[in-house]
């Protein structure tokens, strides 16, 4: 589903089955555009755009990725058993840094294992979070070349 975030409460709607999609009757305002992708109970957002709107202004979105690396991993927790599905989420680390989530990709870990495809070029922040009971992190800067795959590794810990 898309999911727009700045109405309260927040606006989604299922596109149609070329992908096109339609919100009206936004007010001015800034929002945050993204899908919401499901898995198994756990949810995360991909393809996230900081979006500005002025009174009556129509715009377009392409939310479609643009990047031509794959990013590979392997998540493991500290001290335990992972869950079968983590969400995953890449933020960018370039632009404004209260934007943080204009640009954010986001994916699922399965039985400790992920990809997410399409990612742009530079500096980004890979994050996963688990509940194993008490929340617990891990975090990674990558920095992404302009195509081909990238593997890394990143461990989650009690957070501290």
């Amino acid at each position: 589903a898309l999911e727009v975030v700045g109405l309260e409460p927040g606006r989604s709607v299922t596109t149609g089955a070329d992908g096109s999609y339609e919100l009206a009757g936004l007010p001015a305002g800034i929002f945050h555009v993204h899908w919401l992708r499901a898995l198994e109970g756990a949810s995360v957002r991909d393809l996230e755009m900081l979006v500005t709107l002025a009174a009556g202004e129509e715009r377009t979105l392409d939310l479609q990725p643009r990047g031509h690396t794959t990013v590979r991993g392997t998540l493991s927790l500290a001290d335990g058993t992972l869950p079968r599905v983590v969400p995953i989420q890449l933020h960018s680390r370039r632009g404004d840094p209260h934007a943080w989530a204009d640009g954010l990709r986001g994916t699922f870990a399965l039985d400790g294992r992920f990809e997410l495809d399409h990612v742009e070029s530079g500096p980004w922040s890979l994050v996963a979070s688990v509940e194993a009971p008490e929340l617990r992190m891990g975090w990674l800067r990558v920095e992404v070349p302009a195509e081909g795959s990238i593997e890394v590794q990143l461990t989650i810990e009690a957070r501290r």
